[in-house]
């Protein structure tokens, strides 16, 4: 089957999916990625997205592609221009894209997410995340699963803007930015790998009812990792691997690994959970990116790209990146 053919038939299951409601989920059937790089997205109802012709890579683009086992993806290279992206995300995110079959159906701010032609990723086009001046506002691109999961894997390539930070001018509130993030089946709360404290990365974990009202579990600590350092400053691509895992029916194990993109990535972070009530549910969906904490300066213009992301199904593929110690 090609690349398109994958990319329609998955579309459909996702679309069964969004209008059969969250029950459904569970009989979602996986769907397997191809081996070659290409955008997983649902299929555009608008003729006039073509597929890019794309150009030759610069040096500093170089770069690896996807692992060819994961069953939600994009590397961006189905997308000819900023319009194009915007029919895959979705209209109540402030793009064009249906809701029930866009790629990323969930989140805010999807207007200010870019294609941007200029800084490339293994050769191909990149995702812009704008974060301007004079707002706290962020692009925050949200995909849901197929079916809930116990374990998962993340991967996505990331590059900042030399000198980003999360600092701003809200006197007495937090300064962090939410990196990663995946919510639970039929619950609130998150898990997720942020910044905090300026430069600081953590990792979070907690569970809460629908209500909002009391939690049902979290981590006994925010766990502090690394400091962030050369990754705002050299305009390189890094890599971050997630992985979380339900270790049982009331504990829960995320870690997550980070390098310079090319380098043997380092686990940066380990974290367990614990549910006080109930057991822990299962994830459902992956933000890529959330809140920024912090309005920012009029002239702190800064920025993020992501170069490709995908998710793995961590029940089917215990080690899909070939990490050391899983």
């Amino acid at each position: 089957m090609n690349i398109r053919a994958v990319a329609i038939t998955t579309a459909l299951v996702l679309a069964q999916v969004a209008c059969a409601g969250t029950d459904s989920a569970h009989a979602a059937t996986d769907v397997t990625a191809p081996t070659s790089t290409g955008a997983r997205r649902a299929k555009s109802s608008d003729s006039s997205a073509t597929s890019p012709v794309l150009r030759s890579a610069p040096a500093s683009s170089a770069g690896s592609g996807l692992s060819g086992k994961a069953f939600l993806w994009d590397d961006y290279t189905g997308y000819r221009s900023t319009s194009d992206l915007q029919l895959m995300i979705s209209t109540n995110l402030g793009g064009r894209g249906d809701p029930h079959t866009s790629l990323y159906s969930d989140g805010v701010n999807g207007n200010m997410a870019e294609l941007d032609q200029n800084v490339l990723y293994n050769g191909h086009p990149t995702v812009k995340y704008n974060q301007p001046g004079g707002t706290s506002a962020t692009p925050e691109l949200w995909v849901s699963f197929p079916k809930p999961l116990q374990r998962f894997w993340f991967r996505a390539k990331v590059r900042f803007s030399p000198g980003y930070t999360t600092d701003g001018v809200t006197p007495n509130y937090g300064k962090g930015y939410k990196l990663f993030g995946w919510g639970w089946h039929g619950n609130n709360g998150r898990g997720s790998v942020e910044l905090g404290n300026i430069s600081q990365y953590y990792i979070v974990w907690g569970v809460t009812p629908s209500t909002w009202s009391t939690a049902y579990g979290s981590s006994p600590d925010v766990i502090a990792s690394r400091q962030a350092s050369t990754e705002w400053q050299d305009g390189n691509w890094y890599d971050y691997i997630v992985l979380y895992e339900q270790t049982s029916p009331t504990t829960t194990r995320e870690r997550w690994w980070m390098a310079r993109d090319g380098d043997q990535p380092i686990l940066q972070g380990d974290n367990i959970g614990h549910m006080t009530l109930g057991q822990v549910p299962t994830a459902d969906r992956f933000m890529l990116g959330m809140n920024f904490n912090q309005q920012r300066a009029q002239n702190q213009n800064q920025a993020l790209w992501y170069g490709q992301w995908e998710l793995v199904d961590g029940e089917q593929n215990v080690n899909p990146f070939g990490l050391p110690g899983i």
